[in-house]
Protein backbone atom coordinates (compact mmCIF):
# COMPACT_ATOMS: atom_id res chain seq x y z
CA UNK A 1 0.00 0.00 0.00
CA UNK A 2 2.82 2.39 0.89
CA UNK A 3 4.52 1.67 -2.44
CA UNK A 4 1.33 2.49 -4.40
CA UNK A 5 0.92 5.78 -2.52
CA UNK A 6 4.52 6.77 -3.21
CA UNK A 7 4.23 5.81 -6.86
CA UNK A 8 1.00 7.80 -7.21
CA UNK A 9 2.64 10.83 -5.57
CA UNK A 10 5.68 10.65 -7.88
CA UNK A 11 3.52 10.32 -11.01
CA UNK A 12 1.25 13.17 -9.88
CA UNK A 13 4.23 15.42 -9.11
CA UNK A 14 5.79 14.69 -12.50
CA UNK A 15 2.48 15.42 -14.23
CA UNK A 16 2.01 18.74 -12.42
CA UNK A 17 5.61 19.78 -13.04
CA UNK A 18 5.21 19.14 -16.76
CA UNK A 19 1.97 21.15 -16.84
CA UNK A 20 3.59 24.17 -15.22
CA UNK A 21 6.43 24.01 -17.71
CA UNK A 22 4.13 23.96 -20.73
CA UNK A 23 2.01 26.85 -19.39
CA UNK A 24 5.11 29.00 -18.93
CA UNK A 25 6.36 28.08 -22.39
CA UNK A 26 3.03 28.85 -24.09
CA UNK A 27 2.69 32.20 -22.32
CA UNK A 28 5.97 33.42 -23.77
CA UNK A 29 4.93 32.69 -27.34
CA UNK A 30 2.09 35.01 -28.27
CA UNK A 31 1.05 34.95 -31.90
CA UNK A 32 0.80 38.29 -33.68
CA UNK A 33 -1.45 37.01 -36.46
CA UNK A 34 -4.79 35.65 -35.34
CA UNK A 35 -6.48 32.72 -36.93
CA UNK A 36 -9.60 33.97 -38.60
CA UNK A 37 -11.37 30.63 -38.56
CA UNK A 38 -14.52 32.16 -37.11
CA UNK A 39 -14.39 35.21 -39.39
CA UNK A 40 -14.82 35.05 -43.15
CA UNK A 41 -12.40 37.40 -44.90
CA UNK A 42 -13.02 38.24 -48.54
CA UNK A 43 -10.15 37.70 -50.91
CA UNK A 44 -11.47 39.64 -53.90
CA UNK A 45 -8.56 42.09 -53.83
CA UNK A 46 -5.54 39.83 -53.76
CA UNK A 47 -3.01 42.00 -55.58
CA UNK A 48 -1.25 44.53 -53.40
CA UNK A 49 -1.59 47.25 -56.05
CA UNK A 50 -5.30 46.74 -56.73
CA UNK A 51 -7.65 49.67 -56.24
CA UNK A 52 -10.57 49.13 -53.87
CA UNK A 53 -13.70 50.76 -55.27
CA UNK A 54 -16.43 49.20 -53.12
CA UNK A 55 -17.49 49.64 -49.47
CA UNK A 56 -15.47 47.37 -47.19
CA UNK A 57 -13.25 47.09 -44.16
CA UNK A 58 -9.55 46.47 -44.66
CA UNK A 59 -8.19 44.39 -41.79
CA UNK A 60 -4.50 45.18 -41.24
CA UNK A 61 -2.12 42.94 -39.30
CA UNK A 62 1.52 43.73 -38.52
CA UNK A 63 4.14 42.37 -40.86
CA UNK A 64 6.96 40.18 -39.58
CA UNK A 65 9.23 43.23 -39.76
CA UNK A 66 6.84 45.26 -37.59
CA UNK A 67 6.60 42.41 -35.08
CA UNK A 68 10.40 42.16 -34.88
CA UNK A 69 10.59 45.88 -34.23
CA UNK A 70 7.99 45.60 -31.45
CA UNK A 71 9.85 42.71 -29.85
CA UNK A 72 13.08 44.72 -29.82
CA UNK A 73 11.39 47.85 -28.45
CA UNK A 74 9.51 46.28 -25.53
CA UNK A 75 10.10 43.75 -22.81
CA UNK A 76 8.54 40.32 -23.28
CA UNK A 77 5.70 41.10 -20.85
CA UNK A 78 4.95 44.47 -22.47
CA UNK A 79 5.08 42.92 -25.94
CA UNK A 80 2.68 40.15 -24.88
CA UNK A 81 0.32 42.74 -23.37
CA UNK A 82 0.36 44.83 -26.57
CA UNK A 83 -0.35 41.78 -28.73
CA UNK A 84 -3.08 40.52 -26.41
CA UNK A 85 -4.84 43.90 -26.25
CA UNK A 86 -4.71 44.41 -30.00
CA UNK A 87 -5.91 40.88 -30.71
CA UNK A 88 -8.81 41.42 -28.32
CA UNK A 89 -9.87 44.68 -29.99
CA UNK A 90 -9.41 43.12 -33.43
CA UNK A 91 -11.58 40.13 -32.49
CA UNK A 92 -14.35 42.42 -31.24
CA UNK A 93 -14.13 44.50 -34.42
CA UNK A 94 -14.29 41.40 -36.63
CA UNK A 95 -17.25 40.06 -34.69
CA UNK A 96 -19.11 43.32 -35.28
CA UNK A 97 -18.18 43.32 -38.99
CA UNK A 98 -19.53 39.77 -39.23
CA UNK A 99 -22.78 40.83 -37.55
CA UNK A 100 -23.40 43.57 -40.14
CA UNK A 101 -22.20 41.32 -42.98
CA UNK A 102 -19.52 43.79 -44.09
CA UNK A 103 -17.03 42.86 -46.79
CA UNK A 104 -13.56 42.40 -45.34
CA UNK A 105 -10.15 42.36 -46.96
CA UNK A 106 -7.08 41.27 -45.01
CA UNK A 107 -3.71 42.94 -45.54
CA UNK A 108 -0.31 42.82 -43.93
CA UNK A 109 1.16 46.14 -42.83
CA UNK A 110 3.46 46.57 -45.82
CA UNK A 111 3.10 48.73 -48.90
CA UNK A 112 -0.05 50.73 -49.44
CA UNK A 113 -3.69 50.34 -50.26
CA UNK A 114 -5.60 52.51 -52.76
CA UNK A 115 -9.27 53.45 -52.62
CA UNK A 116 -11.39 54.99 -55.38
CA UNK A 117 -14.69 56.73 -54.58
CA UNK A 118 -17.75 56.75 -56.84
CA UNK A 119 -16.89 60.35 -57.76
CA UNK A 120 -13.45 59.21 -59.00
CA UNK A 121 -11.29 60.51 -56.15
CA UNK A 122 -8.37 58.26 -55.26
CA UNK A 123 -6.88 57.91 -51.79
CA UNK A 124 -3.77 55.97 -50.83
CA UNK A 125 -2.94 54.86 -47.31
CA UNK A 126 0.51 53.58 -46.35
CA UNK A 127 0.22 50.41 -44.33
CA UNK A 128 3.84 50.40 -43.10
CA UNK A 129 3.00 52.68 -40.18
CA UNK A 130 0.07 50.55 -39.01
CA UNK A 131 0.17 47.52 -36.77
CA UNK A 132 -3.27 46.21 -35.99
CA UNK A 133 -5.87 48.40 -37.67
CA UNK A 134 -9.20 48.43 -39.43
CA UNK A 135 -9.61 50.83 -42.34
CA UNK A 136 -13.21 51.62 -43.23
CA UNK A 137 -14.23 52.67 -46.73
CA UNK A 138 -17.83 53.56 -47.58
CA UNK A 139 -17.19 54.10 -51.31
CA UNK A 140 -18.10 57.81 -51.17
CA UNK A 141 -15.70 59.51 -48.74
CA UNK A 142 -12.05 59.35 -47.78
CA UNK A 143 -11.35 56.07 -45.93
CA UNK A 144 -10.77 56.25 -42.17
CA UNK A 145 -8.78 54.27 -39.65
CA UNK A 146 -11.33 53.12 -37.11
CA UNK A 147 -10.75 53.49 -33.40
CA UNK A 148 -11.02 49.86 -32.35
CA UNK A 149 -11.85 50.82 -28.76
CA UNK A 150 -15.10 52.37 -30.07
CA UNK A 151 -15.40 50.40 -33.27
CA UNK A 152 -19.17 50.04 -33.46
CA UNK A 153 -19.69 53.80 -33.10
CA UNK A 154 -17.02 54.51 -35.74
CA UNK A 155 -18.60 52.05 -38.13
CA UNK A 156 -22.13 53.38 -37.68
CA UNK A 157 -21.00 57.00 -37.99
CA UNK A 158 -18.91 56.51 -41.12
CA UNK A 159 -20.42 53.64 -43.08
CA UNK A 160 -24.10 54.59 -42.94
Amino acid sequence: MYFKSCLFFVVLTAFLASCKHSIKKDRAVVQHKPTLLTHKVDTEVREKNAVIDFPCAVIVYPSDKAVSKLKKSYSEDDYNTIVDDNQNYMAKSLTYLDSVKAKKIQRESTGMVSFKTVSGETFEIKLDTLGWAVLLFNGQNKPIQADMTAFEDNYKGYMK
